[in-house]
């Protein structure tokens, strides 16, 4: 459907295809979050089959090209070699886990910088180059509504996003960690466990 007269360019269909898909994810986003004080109810909503995360990583930051390259920031994906990385997880959850790992590393990123992101078997490291996370203020950094003080100063939040992202990690049985220096940028770790 669409108003008569009005063409969408062929190359701009992707596009748009892509920025409803972003919108859908962050409604979903949304409703998880209004069950946030409530993580048991949260829990049982998790739907879990295979996942072949290579795929799944391939998808995420395809989403991202445009947003990319509006500021000038180029991302690398390197996958791993072995295309059976298969793991028993939540394909709508992991995807919010790297939507916003990878939307924090485009926000707090200067433009004309670079963001590598590896999947080395089971786990996936998102690494950028922006503001990093000052080293005292690290040990709060998965706390619910808490925002490190530069981020604070760059732009606004509500310092949920790895808080929510921590939580699914937690529920699949997988680690996040992080390395930061302040200043020089970010790396964080994801690591999933094996379909057995």
């Amino acid at each position: 459907t669409g108003n008569p007269g009005i063409t969408i360019p062929a190359d701009k269909t992707e596009m748009i295809t892509k920025a409803r898909k972003n919108i859908d994810d962050v409604l979903k986003l949304l409703a998880e979050l209004s069950h946030v004080n409530h993580l048991s109810e949260w829990k049982m909503q998790f739907a879990p089959t295979p996942v072949e995360l290579q795929k799944l990583v391939t998808s995420v930051v395809n989403q991202f090209d445009s947003e990319s390259k509006s500021k000038s920031i180029s991302i690398t994906y390197t996958p791993v070699s072995d295309q059976s990385c298969i793991i028993l997880g939540d394909p709508d959850k992991l995807t919010l886990v790297l939507q916003n790992l990878i939307e924090n590393a485009i926000k707090y990123s200067p433009s004309n910088s670079h963001i590598i992101i590896r999947n080395d078997t089971y786990v996936i490291s998102v690494t950028d180059s922006g503001i990093g996370i000052p080293s005292d203020e690290q040990k709060n950094i998965f706390t619910k509504a808490y925002r490190a003080s530069n981020a604070v100063a760059l732009t606004t939040g509500n310092g949920i996003g790895l808080y929510v992202v921590k939580q699914i990690i937690d529920y699949h049985h997988g680690s996040i960690w992080f390395e930061s220096i302040s200043g020089i940028g970010t790396t964080f770790f994801i690591q999933l466990n094996q379909l057995h």
